[in-house]
């Protein structure tokens, strides 16, 4: 007699990991724009762009993160890595075709934030739902 087949049961919700993404990416370049603005309009020195930057991308990875844990309702922390590793692996992307050369600055100290950042926003998505 033969055993039924098992199913393999995949331990994310893509839906929620791609909406996550998603929403991540565009408010990172909604917040880009907006800061670029920021500095055209305003005397403000530029010396504080690689931080406020660096806050985008947290911000922007910690949010989606967040929304695709309350929208997967548990397993908060493989969710919102999930988002931060998709984040990470589409700016990363973004950055190779649209400016050669230029990606690889930071590359480990974005990582390891959108990583973080990711892991904590889907903790405390999940919390949310």
């Amino acid at each position: 007699m033969l055993s039924p087949k098992k199913q393999i049961k995949c331990p994310v919700n893509l839906s929620a990991v791609l909406k996550g993404s998603l929403i991540a990416l565009v408010s990172a370049v909604f917040f880009s724009f907006l800061l670029s603005f920021i500095y055209w309009l305003t005397p403000l020195s530029e010396a504080t762009l690689g931080w406020l930057a660096f806050f985008i991308v947290g911000a922007s990875t910690l949010g989606g993160a967040a929304i695709a844990g309350k929208e997967a309702g548990s397993r908060g922390l493989y969710h919102g890595l999930a988002v931060g590793l998709v984040f990470f692996s589409m700016s990363l992307a973004f950055s190779f075709v649209f400016f050669s050369g230029h990606g690889c600055a930071g590359l480990w100290q974005e990582f390891l934030l959108a990583a973080i950042a990711g892991a904590a926003g889907g903790v405390v998505g999940v919390g949310l739902s």
